[in-house]
């Protein structure tokens, strides 16, 4: 009998803290309870400007070699992945909570994608399996009209955080070694080069909307720039606790 593969979803953002009642439904059918969730170190940053977080930066994957690792929350699945049914089934699942399906069972929409990761000593522990789940992953991508992974990269200057076949372009987190596999949501950005901790300031304070950057910080979610996000803010008078 093939051995299941173990796993779980990559939460970056208000994924992993945000308590609307899609999201609190999914953290309690699909995961393990937060209390089990590690931090990884993984290439994240400020990079989008959300229109439903009143147009301030939220976090993105980047592919960037030059951009220092953040630190992001992985989330154990309930149950372990025995068939391509059942990665499906988490795939729908995180991409409803992220407002990626709607109506139509899919994960990839215009301004996001639920993309793949395997751990590269997945193969030896079930080849077979592994084997299969890329195969049907890859194609799902590749059937998408208008899945584009050069989308997910700033203005053609870095290479994109998913490829065409819906495979994260990530290091495996060195605290996974045990991990098979991990789900994640890259967005694609939508600003012309990366922003400076002013601009990510300035658009909090322009819209007087902090709760974003403070719940990410204070559930330590962590990017290279959050020392120098809070200087701009304390700069304009504003002071945020930090605990």
């Amino acid at each position: 009998m093939s051995q299941p593969l173990f796993g779980g979803v990559l939460t970056v953002g208000s994924l992993f803290w945000e308590h609307t009642p899609i999201r609190t439904h999914w953290r309690q059918t699909y995961l393990k309870a937060p209390a089990t969730s590690l931090e990884v170190s993984v290439p994240i940053r400020y990079g989008r400007l959300s229109p439903s977080r009143s147009s301030t930066h939220t976090m993105i994957f980047t592919h960037a070699v030059e951009t220092p690792l953040g630190v992001a929350k992985a989330i154990p699945f309930q149950t372990p992945i025995g068939r391509w049914e059942d990665l499906w089934e988490q795939a729908l699942a995180l991409a409803a909570a992220e407002g990626i399906r709607k109506q139509q069972p899919t994960v990839i929409t215009s301004w996001a994608a639920v993309g793949l990761l395997i751990n590269p000593l997945a193969l030896d522990r079930n080849s077979e399996l592994v084997t299969s789940l890329l195969r049907s992953w890859g194609d799902m991508f590749l059937d998408s009209a208008y899945f584009h992974s050069e989308d997910y990269a700033w203005n053609g200057g870095e290479k994109s955080p998913i490829d065409r076949l819906g495979m994260l372009q990530i290091p495996w987190p060195e605290a996974l070694a045990d991990w098979d596999l991990i789900l994640a949501t890259p967005t694609r950005p939508n600003l012309a080069g990366a922003p400076s901790p002013y601009d990510i300031s300035q658009s909090m304070i322009q819209a007087q909307y902090f709760e974003y950057f403070h719940q990410n910080y204070l559930h330590g979610l962590r990017t290279f720039q959050d020392a120098e996000i809070f200087a701009a803010l304390a700069q304009a008078g504003i002071q945020l606790p930090t605990s």
